[in-house]
């Protein structure tokens, strides 16, 4: 038996005006067009996090360690409505109260804590009345067990989900705030101010004639049009290969290769397209991190954003098109923020808006170094690629996009255009992917 009640938290964050108003950030814009467009159907943009609540923790701790993350993290508290010129304009709030729903339940805390996130992330947002984040403790007799955050994905990127699972487990432990927490985080507003500045704007001037020079070489799409086919009746399909096998397995390639991990994953990708798709030239957004200020490193806030990237002759071998990723990704990052608005100017100025409609969504940096990864026996790596589930996620009818791969840690996912990618080779190209990162990283470090 389940049984609810609400316990509201009250939070107080900081003196003077009440509240602090600026326009939305590169990356906040970013996110909000994609939601705007999206609307009302945008509520599988919504992120979850189950955390699990070490054993002999009160509920008393964990409603504390709730408030302490919004009161330190702006982001977590912070509205969004249209001025009067029909712009989206933020609003950080100093005082509010957290509703946070506790269920008692008999049952699997797990199964529960699964069905309570999956319901939760299934209601869009009220980014205007409501804060951008949803609490609830799945407790059993009394004692919490799970806590479950449902995010507006203009809250957080994948860095900043990773923030809060660290910085929450420590809290949890009974570390002070303090302790865990950075004493003066760098804020969405603080962002602001910089990409307000001279400096800041200097930046985004070099971005945009950066994105003027790429995107004028944007093939025509990821698909050929000799690949559509009839679609389903939802059109937009989103799988799931739940597998740490992929991440482990670019981790060591990239080590061998020495390139990034994310660019061992996009050369997969790319020629995964190819041998699956006939895909001969990839034109894509790679979706890219924006913290390589270091006052970012610690901030909970959407800084993701994406810049073109192509790759051709798609038939060499994955040394040649990782090190050509490498390569194109170091000279991308150099200007990874930019006023979306003036984005989508140049982007229509200079192809069509059907054109580089495909994203690769990687928690690294894909111009970085080559990953730092342990020795993983081969028979660990082969367990993990036998071990791996596919599941479909979700159906929908509207969407912007034809392909965007996500990967992470322990899963990678796939949405798809149904009119080019029919459901099973979605889900035979996720384990084609896979394979080819785990054959070679067996042969290249384990000599398997």
């Amino acid at each position: 038996m389940v049984a609810d009640r609400r316990a509201d938290i009250p939070f107080e964050a900081w003196g003077g005006a009440d509240p602090q108003h600026g326009r939305l950030t590169c990356g906040q814009r970013f996110i909000w067009d994609i939601i705007d467009d999206l609307a009302p159907n945008d509520e599988h943009l919504n992120s979850e996090l189950l955390l699990d609540v070490p054993g002999g923790t009160e509920l008393e701790v964990v409603l504390r360690s709730v408030r302490a993350l919004v009161e330190r993290h702006a982001s977590l508290r912070t509205l969004y409505t249209v001025d009067e010129e029909g712009e989206p304009v933020q609003q950080a709030h100093a005082r509010g109260t957290i509703p946070v729903a506790v269920i008692d339940t008999e049952e699997d805390t797990e199964r529960v804590a699964e069905e309570t996130a999956r319901a939760s992330a299934g209601e869009r947002f009220s980014l205007d009345t409501e804060l951008p984040v949803r609490f609830s403790v799945v407790t059993q007799e009394g004692a919490p067990r799970v806590l479950v955050l449902v995010l507006s994905h203009i809250v957080v990127d994948i860095w900043g989900l990773r923030l809060l699972v660290e910085q929450t487990g420590r809290l949890f432990e009974g570390q002070h705030p303090d302790d865990v927490l950075p004493a003066d985080p760098w804020q969405p507003l603080d962002q602001l101010a910089y990409e307000e500045s001279p400096a800041g704007r200097r930046k985004l001037e070099r971005a945009h004639r950066f994105l003027r020079e790429s995107l004028a070489d944007v093939p025509a799409g990821p698909f050929p049009d000799s690949a559509r086919v009839r679609p389903q009746p939802n059109r937009y399909w989103m799988g799931e290969l739940l597998s740490q096998a992929p991440d482990k397995a670019a981790r060591l390639l990239a080590r061998h290769l020495g390139v990034s991990a994310s660019s061992v994953l996009i050369a997969v990708a790319a020629i995964t397209l190819h041998r699956l798709c006939g895909v001969t030239e990839f034109g894509f957004s790679l979706r890219t991190l924006n913290r390589y200020d270091a006052r970012t490193q610690t901030a909970v806030g959407h800084y993701s954003q994406e810049l073109p990237l192509v790759l051709r002759r798609l038939d060499r071998e994955l040394p040649d098109i990782a090190g050509e990723v490498q390569r194109s990704a170091v000279s991308m990052l150099r200007c990874p923020y930019y006023w979306p608005p003036e984005m989508r100017r140049i982007r229509e100025e200079a192809v069509p808006p059907a054109r580089s409609n495909a994203t690769i969504n990687y928690i690294g940096k894909p111009g970085g170094g080559p990953t730092e990864a342990e020795d993983i026996p081969a028979a660990e790596l082969l367990a993990d690629a036998g071990n791996a589930r596919f599941r479909w996620l979700f159906e929908h009818s509207e969407e912007k996009i034809q392909f965007l791969l996500s990967s992470h840690p322990r899963s990678l996912s796939l949405l798809v255009d149904t009119a080019y990618m029919p459901p099973e080779l979605a889900e035979r190209y996720l384990r084609t992917v896979q394979d080819s990162l785990v054959d070679p990283a067996l042969s290249a470090v384990h000599g398997h």
